[in-house]
């Protein structure tokens, strides 16, 4: 590939995760109402587009294929990105959308315009919590583009070097140091 990561013969297409897997991480009415089309007015516009249940069952599956590499080879990567905002684990800016946020075991609001240092040092003592508390086998940690200076939806202001410290720092995170800092 164009960027050095892989020559293709690594890249492997995503199965279409099952409602078993699904359901690990999501309450089964809400499944339903999604594969047949019955959520709310509000629960569609907080997803975005109803015809993408295809590509999120592929998206999961992409993520579940790559937390099966990483058990076997040490790290897997899933490229295709998520449809959704976290819940159960989320930095974020306070105001960028969904501007009713849903409440989670952690959420780290910043302020508009926050910064690499900042943002960084917020991402690594909610990293540190979150691995002191569940104590994982693994981890999985969705890096999206909202935290760039760029991205207009954001509100964040992230360098490209800060979000390539953001892309490695999940490999230092599980460090002894740091189940000790939280």
């Amino acid at each position: 590939m164009r960027a050095g990561l892989s020559d293709g013969e690594a890249l492997r297409e995503p199965h279409a995760a099952t409602d078993e897997e699904i359901l690990r991480a999501h309450d089964a009415g809400y499944l339903r109402r999604v594969v047949s089309g019955e959520l709310t007015r509000a629960e569609a516009r907080q997803i975005g587009f109803l015809q993408m249940v295809e590509r999120s069952r592929r998206s999961a599956g992409a993520t579940i294929e790559a937390c099966r590499a990483a058990l076997d080879e040490g790290i897997g990567i899933n490229l295709a990105g998520g449809t959704h905002h976290a819940f159960r684990f989320s930095i974020r800016s306070a105001r960028n959308f969904p501007f009713r946020k849903e409440a989670s075991d952690l959420d780290v609001e910043l302020a508009d315009g926050t910064g690499d240092a900042e943002y960084l040092d917020a991402l690594e003592r909610g990293i540190c919590h979150a691995l002191s508390a569940a104590q994982p086998e693994l981890a999985i940690y969705l890096a999206g583009a909202d935290p760039y200076r760029s991205d207009r939806l954001g509100r964040l202001a992230l360098s490209k070097e800060g979000l390539r410290a953001i892309r490695w720092f999940w490999i230092f995170a599980a460090r002894p140091a740091c189940r000790s800092r939280s």
